[in-house]
């Protein structure tokens, strides 16, 4: 995808929010929302190895089948498949088990930007 790509994608998952369904969880950038803006304008800044995300730049992306076939209204997402490792739940439960701890940390990838307030929240 191109970066433009995954930033109209994060758009898009904000447009019914604070409903249900369409929440960017993401790996591997950061990303900055403010959820009282006007929807498609939401995005406030997204980081590719601390540095702004390049619009032109191609990225591999990996995702889950249900996203992957356009789930959530995310046909952005449609694209050509390189490689599949099987059921997402198989996967986690798998590495899950190779692990002998598992240690949650909050790692600011996702921050909500209010007018005078900022939460980390994944």
């Amino acid at each position: 995808m191109k970066g433009a790509e995954i930033v109209a994608t994060l758009e898009h998952g904000f447009g019914t929010y604070p409903g249900w369904g369409g929440f960017p969880h993401v790996s591997g950038i950061k990303y900055k929302f403010n959820p009282d803006r006007p929807t498609s304008q939401r995005i406030l800044e997204v980081l590719y190895r601390d540095e702004p995300i390049n619009p032109e730049a191609t990225f591999i992306v990996v995702t889950n089948g249900f996203l992957a076939a356009g789930g959530d209204g995310i046909e952005m997402l449609e694209k050509e498949i390189i490689e599949s490792s099987g059921p997402v739940e198989e996967i986690l439960t798998t590495h899950l088990r190779e692990k002998e701890t598992v240690v949650p940390e909050l790692e600011g990838r996702i921050v909500i930007v209010r007018d005078e307030e900022t939460e980390n929240c994944e």
